[in-house]
């Protein structure tokens, strides 16, 4: 036996040595694979974060570039003024106006403006008179640094911003550096110029990369950096402008603690072999020979675990060792019964788990974490994605999957935990159809294989949901903008209008000459284009829901009929257009003009998708929408409708069109054939009285446009005779208008006719003329939005103090008196802006006649 113990030592003593060194290796394996996937993780990070700002720095200098008039800078480049804080991760930079001979007409920094820079010799210049140009590094003439331009054309100018590339390095290490200290640096598309680094910054941004050009092909790497240092690397691309950026550590840090290991380890192992050899040697001298007796003495003692208790000459602990065994022999038939009940036990439980797998209502499978092929699938799994539990067993995980998502999914795999939820992920049902489904995961031993179990959960329906309340939220945020602008643009055009008819009225008086006749037709352009800008406007406050509806109980059918005379002249003949509507249909409430321009902009919009003709229908019908329908729209309600569908032969859209077709100004046209509000419009009408728009379109199918409208059971709207009235009067009119040229415009207008004009420019004086009963006031017209007092508290408190005048709001965004569904407050009238002369006293003069209430 002491042979068997020398080989045994000499056996420690290898392990040891071996175990020493594959401490080591795999210390460094792992320390190495470590540093590299933080570095891969941290250069992700910086690449995603200067994409999203270099995103930021184009939506900057896109909307300054979509401001109108901003060619009139060429004309009077003083009266810009810019400032720029920085975009993202580019804290240092500016916003620059560049003319058409490349000098600097406006800047955030003016002292560039000032000293006549320009940017004539700019290699960036020239495509950006023709396109939106993004460039960089380049050098900064003003700073002498180096640089990253995005230039926009903007009629004769271009919208130039330039961010400063030194501070670069810096920011990425210290927001993504982490403990470990990594550096960073970013190369150009060809990796031979330096972007940015992290360390000496000033010293290499903007220089050539020494050695050659870096590798763009691989994640991670180690390589030495620009100094010689061993580091180990990860790289991430930014797609535009084509960065590369890479995160590294220093080799030398990451090995460190792995070497501190590895000489404590070899210490503790050293010391484990040596306390070996001395228990051996204690072995061999203490228990080889009374192991021979204990042996004979367990045999007989075998045969009869009841025998006298054996009898063992040695030490201590080996005349124990055989009492031992005397018990252990005794227990092995209890523990033979046990051991029977156990396994009956488990069988239930394998029972049991079998049949909360099968009957499970989500779909569930287990498969090789190795191999990814499916090891066992429930029915519901079956049932749900159409494949028998033979095609399951037959398949991998990969089969399931689109093939694009097939390298995300195996990254996946390799980086789950023990206990793992991930997605939404795509997956593939046997008819070709995709799912969404949420993944819950965690590690198995099936039937000997390293298994991996999941339950999917499909939330396919869920984030349509999700995506619907996404655009309905972003429109609403568009009509909130819109109809902020409207209510001063309405005032520009009120002025623009009523004062164009001023200077026309006072040179139609003047002696006639050529010159006079040429001045007319001049006022009566600007007069046509102000009726223009308005009309666009009404169209932005439509999709806003935020103009003044006037709805009436209506047939659509007889609104169809109506709209279908204009349109066999217009569409054309290469056009087969016929209308299909239901007898009986249900009458709605809705604004008739605006019900002839859905249906006139949707088939509009159908003919323009028939460039080379095609069918266009229109058709109507009851339906009755239950809770199950309504869920796929926002605030629409279980009831009865009549649905218009304007379906078309034409080309069709991809999906991420029809995600933004409501959307204003956003256009499949070409620039000067649309201006992207046709949808918009109808989106707003259809809104505005209670109803939804569902569109169904495929690229080369066509596209049907699906309109509800909630029916009602009023009688319909009779058609009210026309009124011809007289508009002068002489009775006494309160203007309260914060605008000082619309005051002038509504004194004039309304003194002319022969009424007494008291203006007021805010609530608070409006309420003290109010307060002197000792002149007569008739009527009080307010502009709605007002600063410090709204027109509503305004009307509130003189109707209070003079229940007996006539209250008239004026506004073009009458939002804070319009009820939700776009109706004015009873007992209230309303001047849209901007207005003409004749609405103007065409209101007055209906609030003056009403009869008392």
């Amino acid at each position: 036996m002491h042979i068997y113990l020398l080989g045994l030592a000499l056996l420690v003593a290898v392990a040891g040595v071996a175990a020493l060194l594959y401490v080591r290796a795999n210390r460094v394996h792992e320390a190495a694979v470590e540093a590299t996937r933080a570095a891969g993780f941290s250069a992700r990070l910086a690449s995603a974060e200067i994409a999203r700002s270099i995103g930021e720095l184009k939506t900057v200098t896109t909307d300054l570039a979509a401001t109108p008039d901003l060619e009139a800078l060429l004309e009077a480049p003083k009266n810009c003024s810019l400032t720029f804080s920085g975009v993202g991760i580019f804290p240092q930079g500016r916003l620059e106006v560049v003319g058409p001979d490349g000098a600097v007409l406006c800047s955030s920094e003016p002292a560039r403006v000032s000293a006549q820079a320009t940017h004539a010799t700019a290699p960036w210049l020239e495509p950006a008179r023709r396109e939106a140009t993004l460039e960089g590094p380049l050098p900064d003439p003003a700073s002498g640094g180096s640089m990253l331009v995005h230039a926009v054309p903007s009629g004769r100018v271009v919208v130039a911003a330039f961010v400063q590339l030194e501070a670069l390095g810096p920011v990425l290490a210290d927001r993504f550096g982490g403990p470990s200290g990594f550096e960073f640096l970013v190369l150009d598309e060809s990796g031979t110029e330096i972007v940015a680094r992290s360390i000496d910054t000033r010293r290499w941004t903007g220089e050539p990369v020494p050695g050659g050009p870096w590798p763009t092909d691989v994640d991670t790497f180690q390589r030495t950096d620009l100094v010689g240092r061993a580091r180990y690397y990860g790289r991430s691309s930014v797609t535009d402008p084509g960065w590369s950026v890479y995160a590294g550590v220093d080799r030398a840090a990451v090995l460190a603690p792995a070497e501190d290991l590895f000489r404590k380890t070899a210490w503790i192992i050293a010391i484990g072999v040596l306390l070996t050899f001395a228990a051996l040697w204690i072995v061999w001298r203490q228990v080889a020979r009374p192991i021979r007796s204990l042996g004979a003495a367990v045999k007989g003692a075998a045969v009869d675990p009841d025998a006298e208790s054996m009898q063992i000459a040695g030490p201590a602990e080996v005349r124990q060792l055989g009492a031992d065994f005397q018990r252990l022999l005794r227990s092995v038939s209890h523990e033979l019964a046990e051991r029977r009940r156990a396994e009956a036990a488990l069988r239930n439980s394998e029972r049991t788990y079998r049949l909360l797998f099968e009957k499970n209502p989500e779909p569930m499978w287990i498969y090789d974490r190795d191999t990814l092929r499916f090891l066992e699938v429930n029915d519901t799994a079956c049932d749900h994605y159409g494949y028998a539990r033979e095609e399951w067993l037959n398949m991998t995980v990969r089969d399931i999957r689109p093939a694009e998502e097939v390298p995300a999914m195996l990254d996946s795999v390799a980086a789950s935990g023990p206990v793992d939820r991930s997605g939404p992920w795509r997956h593939l049902k046997a008819n070709g159809q995709e799912i969404e489904v949420e993944i819950t995961s965690h590690e198995i031993d099936f039937e000997s294989h390293p298994g991996r179990f999941v339950l999917a959960h499909d939330v396919t329906k869920r984030r349509q949901l999700e995506k619907q309340l996404q655009q309905s939220q972003r429109l609403e945020s568009l009509g909130q903008l819109a109809g902020g602008i409207a209510h001063d643009f309405n005032n520009l055009l009120s002025v623009i209008q009523n004062y164009s008819i001023f200077v026309k009225e006072a040179l139609a008086e003047a002696s006639p000459s050529e010159e006079m006749e040429a001045a007319i037709e001049d006022i009566e352009q600007i007069s046509n284009a102000a009726k223009r800008a308005g009309s666009l406007t009404q169209r932005l406050l439509t999709f806003a829901r935020q103009e003044v509806a006037h709805p009436e109980v209506v047939n659509p059918n007889e609104i169809i009929q109506e709209v279908e005379k204009l349109l066999k002249r217009t569409i054309g003949e290469e056009v087969d257009f016929r209308s299909v509507v239901e007898e009986g249909v249900r009458p709605v409430r809705i604004d008739p003009s605006q019900l002839q321009q859905v249906i006139m902009n949707l088939a509009v919009n159908a003919r323009d998708a028939m460039p080379d003709g095609g069918a266009l229908k229109i058709e109507t019908e009851n339906i009755d929408v239950d809770q199950s329908y309504a869920s796929g729209f926002r605030d629409l309600r279980p009831g009865r409708f009549v649905r218009i569908r304007v379906s078309d032969s034409g080309t069709g859209m991809p999906p991420e069109v029809v995600e933004r077709i409501f959307e204003p100004f956003f256009t499949t046209k070409d620039v000067g054939q649309g201006t992207g509000l046709g949808l918009a419009t109808v989106h707003g009408i259809v809104a505005q009285a209670g109803g939804a728009i569902h569109v169904y379109s495929e690229p080369g199918m066509g596209t049907a446009m699906s309109v509800l409208l909630p029916a009602t059971d009023e009688a319909e709207t009779l058609e009210k005779p026309e009124v011809v009235r007289t508009l002068s009067g002489h009775e006494t009119l309160l203007v309260v208008e914060d605008d000082a040229a619309i005051r002038e415009v509504m004194r004039r207008l309304l003194t002319r006719q022969g009424y007494e004009v008291i203006v007021a420019a805010s609530g608070a004086e409006a309420i003290e003329i109010a307060e002197d009963r000792t002149r007569a006031i008739d009527v009080v017209i307010t502009d709605v939005v007002m600063p410090g007092m709204m027109g509503k508290e305004i009307t509130e408190r003189i109707a209070a103090l003079r229940p007996e005048t006539r209250l008239i709001y004026m506004s073009g965004y009458a939002q804070s008196v319009l009820d939700s569904r776009g109706r004015l407050e009873a007992g209230r009238r309303l001047v849209e802006k901007p207005f003409t002369e004749t609405a103007l006293l065409t209101v007055v003069r209906e609030s003056l006649d009403e009869p008392d209430r």
